[in-house]
């Protein structure tokens, strides 16, 4: 089974520097309304299939003050 080892986001609407390491089992993200559990799973679907799962345009992807976004994953 493929999994990730690391995520790293930037500039996907309000992540900034996110540098993940889930561990090997199942991770839960919690956080309050507008903390970026959605835009996460934004930006791995994102990577994946080349476009958002939201339906919005591209300069609703970006985040406000950046005009690109990089999403790396390192797969095992």
């Amino acid at each position: 089974m493929i999994r990730v080892s690391r995520l790293q986001i930037d500039g996907v609407r309000n992540l900034q520097a996110v540098d993940l390491k889930p561990g090997p089992g199942i991770n839960l993200f919690l956080g309050a309304n507008g903390a970026g559990k959605t835009s996460l799973l934004e930006a791995l679907h994102c990577l994946s299939r080349g476009r958002s799962f939201l339906g919005s345009g591209r300069h609703e992807f970006l985040n406000r003050e950046q005009r690109k976004a990089i999403i790396v994953a390192h797969l095992t």
